[in-house]
């Protein structure tokens, strides 16, 4: 495959020019190269746009990004491919988010082909072979060589038409409406950073701690997590997991015990002990009533065996469908449906037709599962 052409951007007034085109055509493309191996938020190095016939690059380290912005709110369609992190960077950087969102990696596991990279998918639905050669370059370099322009380029030249193409079988297949409205729940629940009082959700082992260790779980993790935004450091640099499930464990009470920490290096507090100490006896005296729960915790109220069985039963039509079992639901969010809970995504739209209307007749009694030929079937009672 030849090479794509490309204009290279470097300032604003010629982003605000490129912007001005783009908001003209039906559907555009877009992708970010970014680092965040030493920060918080990614730093944004490198954004590329495609569109009718013109393919931008527009360079981050030098313009205002904020130009982008009348793109976004334009009436455009977005093609962005596996787009939870470009969404942090538009939301943090520009401000907002497209309007419009269509994710070929979430149109993909619409029809039975998982969540594969972008390569794969160019090749299974156009047929054409993606280079290689850039996936680990310094993007924060400059000049940035041709080699990797080429790369960033073919990351957008090719997917205005692959939507296209998913579009036009997910129509077949009668998905489409499927697909728009779980790219429209994405792009509306696209924030930046993470949401500090549910970090601890994350901690190893966390499902299985007992109240009070999951509220020093909660504020430990949530003065982590606001610590690392405001100093903008990755979140183990400043306080590793072991030293978290330390103290967890442990909870040192003084500038003492935190020496005898395992895996705590005060130097990366930064001047904040004062700050990590306040945050574990916040976590001994909170009100239990205050603990923000996991989904799974909450949805527990339901026998694990109905959980189980209702596991199996959407496995099963995962299967039938050709759907992504985690696109078409978690365990938490089914056990949460079974349990009876209010709000869970299987309780409208595409999940409750495909495979939450059946899960109310098993828990209302209305069928039961069975076994025929190793599939798993619901029989009429």
């Amino acid at each position: 495959m030849s090479a794509p052409d490309f204009e290279y951007i470097d300032t604003t007034a010629a982003l605000a020019q490129a912007v001005e085109d783009a908001a003209q055509a039906p559907a555009y493309a877009l992708d970010t190269e970014f680092h965040r191996e030493t920060t918080y938020y990614a730093k944004v190095c490198l954004v590329q746009l495609a569109w009718a016939r013109r393919v931008v690059l527009v360079d981050a380290l030098a313009v205002d990004l904020r130009a982008l912005r009348p793109l976004l709110d334009g009436p455009g369609l977005c093609v962005i491919h596996a787009c939870s992190q470009d969404l942090e960077i538009l939301l943090k950087d520009v401000g907002a988010v497209p309007s419009r969102l269509f994710d070929p990696q979430i149109a993909a596991s619409f029809l039975g082909m998982g969540t594969p990279a972008l390569g794969k998918l160019v090749q299974d639905g156009l047929g054409l072979v993606l280079g290689k050669g850039a996936q680990l370059a310094d993007w924060t370099r400059r000049p940035l060589a041709p080699d990797e322009l080429r790369y960033a380029a073919e990351d957008v030249v090719h997917l205005v038409e692959l939507a296209e193409v998913l579009s036009q079988r997910l129509g077949e297949r009668g998905r489409l409406s499927w697909c728009e409205e779980e790219c429209e729940r994405v792009r509306r629940e696209a924030r930046v950073g993470r949401d500090p009082l549910t970090a601890w959700w994350k901690v190893k082992g966390s499902s299985s701690f007992r109240p009070r260790a999951a509220a020093v779980a909660q504020e430990l993790m949530a003065y982590r997590e606001r610590t690392a935004m405001a100093d903008d450091v990755p979140v183990r640099r400043m306080l590793p997991d072991v030293a978290v499930l330390a103290m967890i464990d442990r909870p040192p009470k003084n500038a003492a015990e935190l020496d005898r920490v395992r895996g705590l290096d005060r130097r990366a507090l930064r001047g904040h002990e004062a700050d990590l100490l306040a945050a574990l006896e916040r976590g001994r005296e909170l009100n239990l009533a205050d603990l923000v729960a996991q989904p799974v915790l909450a949805a527990a109220t339901a026998p694990q065996g109905l959980i189980g069985l209702a596991m199996a039963w959407a496995q099963q039509r995962a299967e039938d469908e050709s759907i992504d079992l985690q696109r078409l639901g978690k365990r938490e969010d089914i056990a949460g449906f079974v349990s009876g809970l209010p709000g869970t995504s299987l309780a409208n739209g595409w999940r409750h037709e495909l495979l939450g209307r059946s899960l109310q007749r098993l828990v209302d009694g209305e069928v039961s599962l069975g076994i025929d030929h190793g599939r798993v079937v619901m029989i009429e009672r």
